[in-house]
């Protein structure tokens, strides 16, 4: 299936390697969620034993009223959990805990090194975990939270409820104890300031560096809440609901406003002394020295919105208190938030239990921490869990790789084991080359690039080459995991690098996505040896000079036998190596490095040392979820297409199957169709392609509901499909059932609605429906520009089609306009090789011939076909049709008045195509035919047949 590919989300690396001659596996957890059946509850979905009602009455939380309220979930895997909770003192887990819908069991198991202690459960439908930090401090918080992070893979944001000091400046700013601050962004701050982060200058104290915003999920939330009236009424509701918590000294205390305790502010000059008698401050005697404040007239909490002050020290001093709400525009002191907001999407809210001033009063924490969480509770209640789940997780399952022993099956690449030594190896004087080498390994998957990279490092290691860094990743995942450590930016992991004094080799392993320009992230530098393999023969482009690349095909025939021997352990005797020479051939494994070494393994397993003839694989029946099949099936595509994208991730996707934490069950039968129909995709064979996609619509009618999403990808897939074999009312009829189907269930911005929507139009562009297409695409655009960036890939891909659509209806100016556009941004981020960039240059310089723009027309197709004469095969369509739009726009160049009239007379026929099919709307035409019809003699008489019917198709003809 297409979404085993993409929702595992292998992006270049392999999730177990297998490496050329050695079979290796290495263990990354994979979230399988999204294939649970429909009918399995997904971690991710609204539990109903937790679900609150978000219609319900608007001064509480509503629980949804269910027979299942005695059906607690007793224990859930670490990967269900998606918001992490974090309290920095007993007393505010304590109070928090109470929140819980239903609590569940600890984890059965969890990292070697995460010491800390988890309480899980389940809050308006969202699975939350949650934990106290050992210590105070915005450090510890870091710490903790990167343990939790580990252990907890899919948490998507954080909550930080607890208890903070309050900085009142009535009337402005009118706080009480039991009040609660939410963190948000002012044009002061980002919604938290590290208040000690900076430099002490002559001028005083500068600060510096700015923290990161809440993610805009939650901040959308608070400013719904924020937006209603009542939202203190309401925490006040929650808080009679939930169960008392024990105080201090053991006595059971409901969670709501503490009547019994006093609320006081003192003068900011007058400070707490413990021995000073007349000083009862936790009495509220001292009232000569308090405040006067208008008092009100409820007890429900009042939410303040601004910037929070987060630093490492307690503040307990008024006058400090004051300066730094006055220099930095805050309302708030807590400890721990500045460790978090950079690294870990947060969203902090306090209850104030003091006045960050020398009169500490501890009374009040309990019920500060208490609204905090209540306000937590009812912010999670207006998210919906599926928001929640498109979120990408903080940890995005990343892990660094060391460097893999060589396998002792290495066998062959001599050649270019030899020439990788002199590139990195040579003596530099001579050489004429002291930096920026780099070489590039590019061909098939499974060719062995990686080992014989890894070979050549293992080999040269104590040559002149000093330093190895070696990275076996994607490159994406390189730049994401620099990314996520704490400590260090990539930016700053790169100049590091660069600035390295001895010589050094970086090694890129799959650098494979065509839309990616590696030249911006490639270190440079004194020294800088930099070892690239890749699928894409375009990346070729990234080797020092002309001869700074190798493509890796087959392998040398003897070196094909050798290495089946070997990983076969068969004993070398004239038999063994005739069936070998025999199975290593184009006829079975094509010389092929991987199928070679998959083969042998298999021939290890199920025969007595020798190898068997070729009629004992051809006479095997296959079961459909062995490797075997998969395998095979798998060679034969690489055989046939080289540069098969989808085969070649198939390659990943059966080499993924060497974890064991995925179960071989997650390959059915449909799985296997879905697979088969995408490599037929791209090999061209629309018909085989078509003829599966239909078997598992076919499957999907009888298995799963019409709103199922695997039922409405397999037919959007089935349109795509009819589309690539011209079958345009087919296509248009599939596609607007799916379209239906999503807008009744999904959101309007939802992206796989957006997605149908596409197709659909671009079926209806091909079937000549052009207001249509227009209508639908317009409306797609509109929708995307509100919702991603204009780099974004989805809004990009819509406005070239919509540009396409106005180029057929004529209007040029917009339809250029938009191309513009378009390739501007692509610019910015796809390599010139990607494929749908140079489309969009093509159709604007399409759009430049039409409108007689000749000379801007120009300078883009020149570089649009340079480009694909490096990249594309004579014969590819693409290549052909650019060279045409050369060839016409050079033709009008030289010869403009012959152009000229050629347009003229493409206008005049297209103008009178358009009056005929307005004539026979109108129903002219049939008026005329009757006219005609009575001059016409009647020739029947004359016996030649001539009939109105013929004189019909002859005017319709004319």
């Amino acid at each position: 299936l297409r979404f085993l590919i993409t929702e595992v989300e292998l992006s270049g690396d392999r999730v177990g390697t297998i490496l050329n001659g050695n079979q290796e596996s290495h263990p990354v957890p994979v979230n399988l969620t999204s294939y649970l059946p429909s009918h399995v509850q997904s971690p991710n979905q609204r539990n109903p034993v937790s679900a609150m009602s978000l219609d319900g009455p608007k001064n509480g939380l509503q629980r949804v009223d269910t027979s299942r309220d005695s059906q607690r979930i007793l224990e859930l895997s670490a990967d269900k959990y998606t918001v992490g909770w974090i309290c920095a003192i007993p007393v505010e887990l304590k109070t928090a805990r109470c929140f819980f819908d239903a609590e569940h069991s600890p984890l059965s198991s969890r990292p070697k090194h995460d010491e800390n202690s988890y309480n899980l459960g389940s809050i308006c439908g969202h699975n939350v975990v949650m934990i106290c930090l050992p210590e105070l401090g915005g450090v510890k918080a870091a710490v903790a939270a990167k343990s939790l992070q580990v252990t907890f893979p899919n948490v998507r944001f954080w909550l930080m409820a607890g208890i903070g000091g309050g900085i009142p400046n009535p009337p402005e700013v009118d706080i009480r104890l039991g009040d609660i601050v939410v963190s948000t962004p002012t044009d002061q701050g980002s919604g938290v300031i590290q208040y000690d982060l900076g430099r002490m200058e002559a001028e005083g104290f500068c600060r510096k560096g700015a923290l990161s915003k809440p993610p805009s999920l939650l901040l959308a939330a608070v400013r719904n809440l924020q937006s209603r009236s009542g939202v203190g009424n309401d925490i006040s509701k929650i808080l009679k609901e939930v169960d008392p918590v024990e105080d201090s000294e053991g006595d059971m205390q409901a969670q709501t406003y503490p009547t019994y305790l006093v609320d006081d502010l003192f003068r900011a000059n007058y400070t707490h002394v413990k021995t000073d008698a007349t000083c009862d401050c936790e009495k509220g005697t001292s009232k000569a020295n308090t405040m006067i404040r208008r008092k009100r007239n409820h007890q429900n909490p009042r939410i303040h919105y601004g910037n929070i002050a987060s630093g490492n020290a307690v503040v307990k001093n008024a006058t400090e208190r004051d300066r730094l709400a006055k220099r930095d525009n805050v309302i708030c002191f807590e400890m721990e938030a500045f460790g978090l907001m950079d690294d870990f999407p947060c969203l902090v809210i306090r209850g104030i239990s003091d006045y960050s001033d020398s009169h500490k009063n501890y009374a009040w924490q309990s019920y500060a921490s208490s609204v905090a969480a209540a306000y937590a509770k009812k912010l999670l209640n207006i998210i919906p869990p599926e928001e929640v789940a498109k979120l990408k997780p903080v940890r995005n399952n990343v892990h660094w790789i060391g460097l893999h022993t060589v396998s002792p099956f290495f066998t062959g690449r001599k050649q270019t084991l030899q020439t990788l030594k002199e590139t990195f190896c040579g003596d530099d004087e001579n050489s004429g080359r002291s930096e920026h080498r780099r070489f590039v390994i590019y061909g098939m998957g499974g060719a062995g690039k990686s080992e014989v990279c890894l070979k050549f490092a293992h080999e040269n290691r104590e040559r002149q080459v000093s330093r190895f860094t070696i990275i076996r990743r994607g490159f994406i995942d390189i730049v994401k995991t620099a990314a996520a450590v704490p400590e260090i930016t990539f930016e700053a992991a790169k100049l590091w690098i660069e600035n390295q004094a001895e010589k050094w080799l970086l090694f890129f392993d799959n650098a494979d996505d065509p839309s990616i320009d590696y030249f911006k992230f490639l270190p440079s530098g004194e020294g800088s040896c930099i070892l690239m393999t890749t699928r894409n023969d375009g990346c070729k482009i990234y080797g020092s000079d002309s001869t700074g690349y190798e493509k890796f095909e087959k392998l040398e025939f003897s070196d094909a036998v050798e290495l089946l021997l070997k990983t076969a352990k068969a004993e070398r005797n004239p038999h063994n190596v005739e069936v070998a020479q025999t199975l290593v051939g184009d006829e079975f494994l094509a010389q092929h490095a991987l199928s070679i070494v998959h083969a042998g393994a298999f021939i290890r397993q199920e025969s007595n040392i020798s190898l068997r003839p070729k009629d004992y694989f051809l006479a095997r029946q296959w079961n459909t979820l062995e490797i075997s099949r998969i395998f095979y099936r798998f060679v034969w595509v690489l055989y046939r297409q080289r540069n098969d994208t989808s085969a070649l991730t198939l390659l990943d996707l059966i080499s993924s199957l060497q974890c064991p934490e995925i179960s071989p069950n997650s390959l059915s039968e449909r799985h296997i169709l879905f697979i088969y129909a995408c490599c037929h995709e791209d090999l061209g064979n629309s018909d085989e392609q078509l003829r599966l996609i239909e078997e598992v619509v076919s499957f999907d009618s009888n298995a799963l509901k019409p709103d199922d999403p695997d039922r409405l990808n397999a037919q959007e897939s089935l349109g795509t499909a009819q589309m690539s074999q011209g079958k345009y009312q087919e296509a248009v009829d599939v596609l607007e059932g799916v379209v239906q189907i999503r807008q009744d269930i999904l959101h309007p911005e939802d992206p796989d609605l957006l997605r149908s929507k596409h197709e659909l139009a671009s079926a209806y562009l091909y079937n000549k429906q052009l207001e249509k297409a227009i209508q639908l695409l317009e409306e797609v655009v509109r929708i995307q520009e509100t919702l991603f960036a204009p780099t974004h890939r989805d809004r990009l891909a819509s406005q070239h089609e919509l540009a396409r659509a106005y180029m057929e209806i004529k209007q040029l100016e917009q339809a250029i306009q938009l191309l513009k556009e378009v390739v501007q941004f692509q610019e910015t981020i796809l390599a010139p090789t990607n494929p749908g960039r140079l489309a969009s240059q093509h159709e604007l310089a399409r759009g430049y011939y039409w409108s007689s723009q000749y000379q801007k027309a120009l300078p883009i197709i020149q570089e649009v076909v340079r480009i694909q004469e490096g990249t594309l095969k004579v014969d590819h369509p693409n290549r052909i049709i650019s060279e045409e739009v050369l060839a016409a726009v050079e033709s009008a160049i030289e010869r403009p008045e012959e152009a000229a009239e050629k347009r003229t007379r493409r206008q005049e026929r297209t103008a009178r195509r358009k009056e005929i099919e307005r004539r026979e709307e109108s129903g002219e035409m049939r008026a005329e035919a009757e006219g005609i019809e009575e001059s016409i003699p009647d020739r029947s008489k004359r016996g030649n047949g001539s009939t109105l019917v013929e004189a019909r198709k002859r005017l319709r003809i004319t």
